[in-house]
């Protein structure tokens, strides 16, 4: 189970097979992309003002725990935690 920091809520039964286009509620206009010199807490609010969606950045540290992105990362780019969670022994984009 995940928990929606945002809302408070847990959230069961997550479908890792799902794509974002299958499970988003597209509740502005406009798009999101990905840069090296974007900042975590903007990529963030543009999931939210997109599509409604409260999101957070994940690695997986070497132990296989996961680890989400927090307030004190915010204004870090990607680029910048990228290379700090690598440095650590984290994983982009590995799921159990």
């Amino acid at each position: 189970m995940a928990a929606n920091a945002k809302k408070g809520e847990t959230i069961s039964g997550l479908d890792k097979e799902k794509t974002l286009s299958e499970v988003r509620e597209k509740t502005g206009s406009g798009k999101i992309s990905f840069t090296g010199r974007k900042n975590v807490k903007t990529i963030e609010r543009e999931f939210d003002e997109i599509f409604g969606l409260y999101a957070q950045i994940c690695y997986t540290e070497s132990n296989g725990k996961r680890y989400y992105t927090s307030g004190s990362e915010d204004s870090k780019t990607l680029t910048v935690l990228n290379r700090e969670k690598e440095a650590a022994g984290c994983v982009k984009g590995a799921w159990e």
